[in-house]
C-alpha cells in the first residue's frame, strides 16, 4: 500500500478532515493540525538571539540582521575604512563585481542593493 503525500489537482480533504489545495502536502495522521509546524517554526524564529550586525560586532534581537542577509563574502564585500573601540570595525559594503551572477534576476540585484544601501546608511536590522 502506498500513501499519497500530496493533494490531487483541484484539492482534496486530508485524513484530518481539513481541505488541502492541489499539490499541498497531505497529513499522515488524523491528529495532524494544519499549519502547526510553520507556527512553531515562526515562534522559534521570533525569539531574540545573538547575531552579527557588523564585522566582529554582535547584538541580541528578534529582528533579522542586514549584515547576515547581505551574504558578506559571497554576494557582497566589505571594505574596511577604520576602527573604533566604541563602534568596532568601520567600512562599507558593495556588490562583488567579478562574481559569476548567472541565474540571478534584476529583482535580486535591486533587493541586494537596497540592503547594502540601508547598511551603509547605518541601519542594522530588517
Amino acid at each position: 500500500m502506498t500513501s499519497k503525500t500530496r493533494a490531487t489537482k483541484g484539492g482534496e480533504y486530508g485524513k484530518n478532515g481539513e481541505w488541502y489545495e492541489g499539490g499541498q502536502f497531505l497529513p499522515s495522521s488524523k491528529t495532524t493540525v494544519k499549519g502547526e509546524f510553520s507556527q512553531t517554526q515562526q515562534a522559534q524564529q521570533a525569539q531574540p538571539r545573538k547575531q552579527e550586525i557588523a564585522p566582529y560586532k554582535w547584538e541580541v534581537s528578534d529582528k533579522k540582521s542586514i549584515w547576515k542577509a547581505c551574504g558578506v563574502g559571497y554576494y557582497t564585500k566589505f571594505t574596511k575604512t577604520g576602527y573604533s573601540k566604541d563602534t568596532g570595525t568601520q567600512g562599507y559594503l558593495e556588490l562583488i563585481e567579478n562574481r559569476n551572477w548567472e541565474g540571478f534576476d534584476q529583482d535580486f540585484f535591486n533587493e541586494m542593493q537596497t540592503l547594502i544601501d540601508r547598511w551603509n546608511n547605518g541601519k542594522r536590522w530588517m
